[in-house]
């Protein structure tokens, strides 16, 4: 008796705390943009004005994934900001991803480490060369956003009133696999990759007939400052693979889901769940062989996940992921944006 109250001690202590816990999401919510706007507000002054835009600008519904020189950029990069400032990012980092997240951000920021020290890449790949850019101002009564990007990152973060929308959000890695030096072994996104792939493994050959085309891995790549991937209708539905095959598959969903923090993740997994796995398409498109190009798509009424793993050069071997989660209802706060001009600015 003693074993199995402990064992029930320790699921329950393993256990993701969203599950643990019922979440009051309006509540939840509320707290976690008043957490936001706490960690705005202790931006000293001079940051604060440096990174402030008009939230009706076009940046802001932009992706860019790019290494930011900063004489071009918008915004103000971390590397430029003291402590205070510092605390301040990392403080809005926190109140919006989870601690997977959050750990998973800094190790692509940490990459452009690796990245400095490898080949011909410049020296001027550093850790702290991202940017935050403020759209419009906090408060209650008007839309604003944030915005946290740099070489293979973007977070775009859309409050309005006490709701907020964290999509689109871009993660990559170079190297996907690192493979000298101190960090060698580490795999940023390797459950984003290990996860499809045994998807896709699992497919019996009637079924990659659907799933599968041999086409160029390119045609799918992820363009440089498209707000939301276009829909393709390509690939097996959900309802034609197995129990055990769905599962995978919600396992990936909630792989990028999880990213987000609390009732944020909770509230995509629920959507998924509510429309059903049986309507989401699962493509791939390229190489089935470890060690190959290829890119993935994950296709539903409530979420678009796409994944590519390219090489740098002809020859070289793939090495290099860049991975997309769009929401088409709910990108850059589209839908509260609706609701708000709705109820407040009606003629």
């Amino acid at each position: 008796m003693r074993f199995v109250y402990l064992a029930s001690f320790l699921v329950l202590l393993f256990m993701p705390l969203s599950v643990v816990s019922s979440h009051e999401p309006a509540v939840e919510a509320r707290a976690r943009v008043a957490e936001i706007v706490e960690s705005v507000e202790r931006m000293p002054q001079l940051i604060r004005r440096k990174i402030a835009t008009p939230f009706e600008d076009d940046a802001r519904q932009n992706v860019e994934f790019f290494p930011k020189r900063i004489v071009d950029a918008e915004g103000v990069p971390v590397g430029m900001m003291d402590l205070d400032g510092r605390r301040a990012v990392h403080g809005l980092l926190r109140s919006v991803l989870s601690q997977e997240g959050y750990l998973l951000v800094n190790e692509v920021m940490a990459l452009e480490e690796v990245l400095r020290h490898t080949g011909s890449f410049s020296a001027a790949r550093l850790s702290d060369n991202y940017f935050v850019q403020l759209f419009g101002t906090p408060t209650a009564d008007a839309p604003w956003a944030f915005k946290f990007e740099g070489h293979h990152l973007s977070l775009n973060v859309t409050v309005v009133g006490s709701q907020l929308r964290a999509t689109p959000l871009f993660l990559g890695a170079s190297p996907a696999e690192v493979r000298s030096g101190p960090r060698a072994g580490l795999r940023v996104l390797g459950r984003h990759e290990d996860l499809a792939r045994a998807l896709v493994g699992s497919l019996s050959r009637a079924q990659l007939e659907k799933a599968h085309d041999l086409g160029d891995p390119r045609d799918g790549i992820i363009q440089r400052g498209t707000p939301v991937a276009a829909a393709q209708n390509k690939g097996i539905v959900g309802a034609d693979l197995s129990e055990d095959q769905r599962a995978l598959l919600l396992a990936l969903i909630e792989t990028y889901a999880h990213t987000l923090a609390g009732e944020l993740s909770d509230e995509a997994i629920r959507r998924v769940r509510e429309s059903g796995l049986k309507g989401v398409r699962f493509r791939w498109l390229g190489s089935l062989e470890s060690g190959g190009r290829y890119y993935y798509r994950v296709e539903g009424p409530t979420m678009i996940l796409e994944f590519d793993m390219l090489a740098d050069c002809d020859g070289c071997e793939p090495n290099h992921i860049h991975s997309l989660w769009t929401d088409p209802e709910r990108d850059f706060g589209k839908d509260l944006l609706r609701e708000h001009y709705e109820k407040h600015h009606q003629p």
